[in-house]
């Protein structure tokens, strides 16, 4: 029976050698410090926004401004100039498809699973909460795709980011598609958005404005048509603003306090996104017939720290928006460890 190294050992010829890195980037200390600058900038704007709103430097009616910014114009625009100006290549989309889908249907069985055990073993308890549940979920099934797309660059060379780039077009609006659900489901009734409430659970995934981000930029990525050049600059500047701002409303919410009092959930969270997602995306990529650098790359997707924009649905559609952002926080604290570990079992 092959172990762990055995089963991946047939990637490692085409990472190393698609790499425009020499090998020894794979090992210690090389890939320590290559995640350390790639999940530093998160961390230290959490830090930033978690310091400008205990401060007082800036009142609670200018994050709250902020958040329906970040939900309702930056971040769309960030997932459709994403997708719209994807250069997909000759890669294979069906197994890719297949995997993603595989994968985030494994993980979401597995928590939905752990969810109603919990309700029935520990009632009462806040990680057995409907909202609970939601950030839970997005932290398990959402990555941080611009730390794994920096981090792939270097890793995986041109190749790499070409299959980073379709697995991000086919993951983005599943994932936002089961959060949505997730949140429509469990989420606090009074924070859905009139459009999300009136035409029910379809009508809320086609009023989401980041699954209509999502849409978008397919349907314009798949006329193979240039995004126009005014229009093109105007979105990347809003695209660009939200990497900012988006990190900043995470660490404005933060309360370190939470962390201590909901760790059940935190951990959970972590435990299902760092470290179960990445073996049951392994295990989706053996079962769809992926293999080689597109299933190294998908597994290391998976096994990034959860998105940032997990927080604003939270926050938005009525889920736990304090839980989301320690959450995100801990991850991105934690994957400096596991990041390095998955990669050098890639490797």
């Amino acid at each position: 029976m092959e172990n762990g190294r055995g089963r991946v050992a047939r990637w490692e010829c085409s990472l190393c050698e698609e790499s425009s890195l020499p090998s020894s980037i794979f090992h210690p200390p090389g890939l320590p410090v290559l995640i350390f600058h790639a999940l530093l900038p998160v961390f230290l704007l959490i830090a930033l926004g978690h310091g400008l709103r205990r401060s007082g430097f800036l009142d609670d009616a200018f994050w709250v401004g902020l958040e329906r910014l970040n939900y309702w114009v930056l971040l769309p625009s960030l997932f459709f100039h994403t997708l719209a100006t994807a250069t997909l290549g000759d890669v294979p989309w069906g197994r890719v498809l297949l995997g993603a889908a595989a994968s985030l249907l494994g993980m979401t069985i597995l928590l939905w699973g752990g969810f109603k055990l919990l309700r029935t073993w520990w009632p009462g308890h806040m990680a057995g909460t409907g909202p609970a549940f939601t950030s839970v979920l997005q932290g398990g099934v959402r990555f941080n795709s611009f730390v794994g797309l920096a981090v792939t660059a270097t890793i995986f060379g041109r190749p790499g980011v070409i299959i980073a780039t379709l697995f991000i077009a086919v993951n983005v609006p599943l994932a936002n598609a089961v959060s949505v659900a997730a949140l429509h489901r469990h989420g606090r009734p009074e924070r859905h958005s009139t459009e999300a409430e009136g035409p029910g659970f379809l009508g809320a995934l086609a009023a989401n404005p980041l699954i209509l981000g999502c849409a978008l930029g397919l349907a314009w990525d798949a006329t193979s048509m240039a995004l126009p050049t005014g229009m093109e600059g105007e979105i990347r500047v809003l695209s660009q603003a939200y990497l900012a701002t988006g990190i900043l409303a995470v660490g404005a919410a933060l309360h370190p306090e939470a962390v201590h009092r909901q760790w059940l959930p935190i951990a959970l969270a972590t435990v299902a996104g760092l470290v179960a997602m990445p073996l049951i995306t392994w295990g989706a990529c053996r079962l769809v017939g992926l293999d080689g650098q597109p299933a190294a790359v998908l597994v290391f997707f998976q096994a990034l720290p959860t998105a940032t924009s997990s927080y604003i649905l939270a926050r938005q559609l009525g889920g736990d928006a304090p839980l989301m952002s320690a959450i995100i926080t801990v991850q991105t604290i934690v994957a400096f460890a596991t990041m390095p570990a998955v990669l050098a079992w890639l490797c």
